[in-house]
């Protein structure tokens, strides 16, 4: 019997997709002869982002197969990343819009620039900085709003509002 499984434990952290670190973890101590294969080449990111990645996992005090150290095969141009640390969301959030608007006053196409967050949550008020500063802006996403269940109650709501006395809605 042969069993191949392919994933990324560093990826896993996020629980993305109903993936877990534990997974990884529990794998081996329930199959401690599988053969596993750690694959280094990386050909998304750039040497930057893989070292920078590497830099914060290396100083984690989970397993140490975590740490390995990928390297970067793509042919895309090399750009060092920059660190920010901010006491507040708000600042962060303002930060982000200046140096957007620096790129654009430079010549940056804004279709060429993309902001990516973690949680949906932020979506809301990155897209309200970039308003108040003018930034032009699109924020996709997969779902429908208006397919959600407590926003129909809402519209359904302020139609009710708005058609006072109509029994039917």
């Amino acid at each position: 019997p042969n069993l191949f499984i392919v994933g990324d434990e560093k990826q896993a952290i996020y629980r993305f997709q109903g993936a877990s670190l534990e997974n990884f973890l529990s794998f081996k101590r329930r199959y401690p002869d599988a053969l596993i294969v750690k694959l280094k080449d990386n050909y998304r990111s750039t040497q930057y982002i893989l070292d920078a990645a590497h830099s914060l996992i290396k100083s984690n005090t989970g397993p140490k197969n975590l740490q390995v150290r990928l390297m970067s095969h793509g042919r895309v141009r090399e750009a060092p990343v920059a660190l920010s640390a901010f006491s507040r969301p708000e600042l962060e959030y303002a930060s982000i819009a200046r140096d957007i608007g620096e790129k654009i006053g430079r010549g940056v196409p804004p279709e060429e620039i993309a902001v990516l967050y973690r949680d949906n949550k932020d979506a809301l008020p990155i897209g309200s900085i970039f308003e108040k500063t003018n930034i032009p802006f699109v924020i996709l996403s997969d779902q429908n709003i208006l397919r959600d269940p407590f926003i129909a109650k809402l519209i359904l709501l302020l139609l009710t509002v708005n058609d006072f006395g109509n029994n039917e809605l």
